[in-house]
């Protein structure tokens, strides 16, 4: 008897013989047909043939899942407590209420959700939050409370301390932006608290008129840098990066001859004298280069020697001494 309705099984999964195809002919010249199963534990859709969905020991799982199962780890089929949707678990997450982080954090909102009294706009409040404001209006934002209250119906409702702020508020006067000279609207109790008799539009006017900075150009590039006063004291050229520092310094020993060149370049000086002016070595390839005054970023002419490896180590080593006898 072919099956037309389609059957679900006791561990929610899911058959549907209402989508059953045919798949080709077997050898003997049969009809094949193959049918769409849901898995109840995963939920992954799979097609299978008729024969083997109405055997007796077909239980609807995938391989996966039928494998779990039989090692005592199957998937479990639960409720969410948030939104009464299923979902499966492992055996080792069973206390799981919640199908998603979504309704874990829903969960935890108490509050409900109110309607702004200027722009009808939805918007949620915790408990704590609703006992506060014994008119019973809600705003979403500090302009729909400046903008409410400018009615007549808005001011009324505001309480005799509120009110009484708001109209101080609306007492003041337009003053001059110290920085870019846009008027703005003071209240008279900002006028009477500012001690330097400085106002400004906005936090970038203020932060741009407290910048020390002045506008310099780049000693290589020309591209106009800002500095501060204790970046430019006792430099005679800046510059905008390491890159053109580089360059700079490049083009500076470009000018002067390789001989007269001080400090003296390390490399030349081992192309001058191959061998150890202690031991007399000649051997280029291991040669290094001694600063007398033990200071290696003091590389003058009169301070450089050229010594092997041993006799390096050598000098170093006597200078230890000399710390330990002392």
């Amino acid at each position: 008897m072919i099956k037309i309705d389609d059957e679900r099984l006791d561990n929610e999964s899911v058959i549907y013989w209402s989508q059953r195809f045919q798949d080709g002919r077997t050898p003997g010249g049969e009809i094949r047909w193959r049918v769409p199963v849901r898995c109840g534990s995963c939920g992954q859709m799979r097609e299978i043939s008729s024969k083997w969905a109405r055997a007796q020991v077909f239980t609807g799982l995938c391989d996966a899942c039928a494998r779990l199962e039989i090692a005592g780890n199957a998937p479990i089929l639960k409720t969410c407590t948030q939104c009464g949707q299923t979902f499966h678990v492992r055996p080792s997450r069973s206390g799981q209420k919640f199908c998603s982080r979504q309704c874990m954090a829903a969960s935890f909102r108490t509050g409900k959700i109110v309607m702004c009294a200027n722009c009808e706009k939805e918007i949620y409040r915790p408990i704590n939050q609703l006992e506060r404001p014994k008119s019973g209006l809600y705003f979403c934002s500090p302009q729909c409370l400046n903008e409410y209250a400018a009615t007549t119906q808005g001011h009324q409702a505001l309480k005799p301390d509120a009110r009484q702020r708001y109209d101080e508020m609306l007492q003041g006067e337009n003053v001059e932006c110290a920085f870019c000279g846009k008027s703005v609207y003071k209240p008279n109790s900002q006028l009477e608290k500012s001690k330097s008799g400085l106002f400004f539009c906005s936090p970038q006017c203020v932060g741009k008129h407290r910048d020390t900075r002045q506008a310099r150009e780049c000693a290589q590039c020309g591209k106009v840098i800002y500095r501060a006063d204790w970046q430019i004291k006792g430099r005679e050229k800046l510059y905008c990066s390491v890159k053109c520092r580089s360059a700079s310094v490049k083009e500076y020993w470009r000018t002067i001859p390789r001989k007269e060149r001080q400090p003296v370049n390390k490399k030349y000086l081992l192309e001058e004298t191959p061998f150890c002016e202690l031991c007399s070595l000649n051997e280029p390839d291991i040669l290094e280069i001694h600063h007398k005054d033990r200071n290696p970023q003091n590389n003058a002419a009169g301070n450089l020697m050229v010594v092997c490896p041993n006799c390096h180590t050598h000098i170093h080593l006597k200078d230890k001494r000399r710390k330990w006898e002392r």
